[in-house]
C-alpha cells in the first residue's frame, strides 16, 4: 500500500470528509467495438456505458460529475437520412456524466446535433484505453495533474484491461451486457424480449463467453420480475444496481492486483 492511499484510509477511518472541491478519480471507459445507439427523448439522445476507477486514493464522484476524455478515442457513428452512415469524433460534442458512484455514465448530446449532420441516428463507439477525467474545478486543493493524468490513463488504464475488458470473464462480460440492455431498455413503456435477443446476439458476436451472457441473462429476467411486481426502481434500476454490483466487484479485485496503489 503505498502511502497515498494509506493516508486516504486514515482519514476516512478517523471520520474525515475530502473537501468538496477535490477533484474525483478518473475513469476508465469500458471499450465499445459495436457501436451503442444513443436513444433520443425530449431533444437528448442518451447511452449507458460501464466504467470503473483508476485511482483508489482519490474520492468517488458525486453524481452528474462531468467527465472528458483525455486518452483513447470516442467516435460517432451517424445514419444518414439518405441511408449511409457517418463517421465523426465525438470531441466537444458527448457530454460524459456519472450516475452516482464510478460505475455508470451517461454519454449524451443534443438531438439538434443529428439534424445538424443529416442524421436520423446515433451511436457511440468508445475505442481502447478509453480514459476520461473530471472536469477541472477552480480553486480545486487537489486537482488531477499531468503525471496523474498520464499514471491513469497509461498503465493503470493498460492493466485494467484484464479485469474489465478480457474476453470469457463471466463478471466482466455479464456487466457490459447489462450496460447495453440498461441503455437499450426505454425509460418510458415496457422492455420486450427483442431488446434481450438483440444485445445477447451483440456479444455472443463480440466474443463474449457463455458463462457471462448466461449470468447477464438471469440477471434481467429476475429484474423484469421484480418490475412487473412493482418492486421499486423498475427493471432499468434494478439491472443498473446489479451492473454496478458487478463492477465494483471487479475494481476491488483490480485494485487488489495492483497492490493498493
Amino acid at each position: 500500500m503505498n502511502a497515498r492511499l494509506f493516508l486516504v484510509l486514515t482519514l476516512v477511518s478517523a471520520g474525515f470528509v475530502w473537501p468538496a472541491s477535490a477533484a474525483p478519480q478518473m475513469l476508465g471507459v469500458a471499450t465499445l467495438d459495436t457501436p451503442r445507439p444513443l436513444i433520443c427523448d425530449d431533444g437528448v439522445c442518451v447511452a449507458h456505458v460501464s466504467a470503473f476507477c483508476l485511482q483508489p486514493a482519490r474520492p468517488a464522484p458525486a453524481a452528474g460529475t462531468v467527465y472528458a476524455p483525455v486518452a483513447g478515442t470516442v467516435t460517432l457513428v451517424l445514419a444518414l437520412a439518405d441511408g449511409g452512415h457517418s463517421r465523426i469524433a465525438a470531441d466537444g460534442r458527448v457530454a460524459f456524466t456519472t450516475l452516482g458512484g464510478y460505475s455508470s455514465l451517461r454519454a449524451s448530446l443534443p438531438k439538434s446535433l443529428l439534424a445538424a449532420h443529416g442524421a436520423v441516428a446515433a451511436a457511440i463507439e468508445i475505442g481502447p484505453r478509453t480514459t476520461l477525467a473530471p472536469r477541472a474545478q477552480a480553486g480545486d486543493p487537489d486537482p488531477q495533474t499531468a503525471l496523474d493524468i498520464a499514471l491513469a490513463s497509461g498503465p493503470r488504464r493498460i492493466a485494467a484491461e484484464a479485469w474489465f475488458e478480457r474476453p470469457g470473464a463471466p463478471r466482466a462480460d455479464a456487466a457490459r451486457l447489462a450496460s447495453a440492455l440498461i441503455s437499450a431498455i426505454p425509460d418510458h413503456g415496457a422492455a420486450t424480449n427483442d431488446i434481450w435477443e438483440s444485445a445477447a446476439a451483440d456479444a455472443r458476436a463480440a466474443g463474449f463467453g457463455a458463462a457471462g451472457i448466461d449470468r447477464a441473462g438471469q440477471a434481467y429476467r429476475a429484474c423484469r420480475w421484480l418490475a412487473a411486481e412493482g418492486y421499486v426502481d423498475g427493471l432499468k434500476g434494478r439491472l443498473a444496481r446489479k451492473h454496478d454490483a458487478w463492477m465494483m466487484e471487479i475494481n476491488g479485485d483490480y485494485w487488489r492486483g495492483l497492490g493498493g496503489v
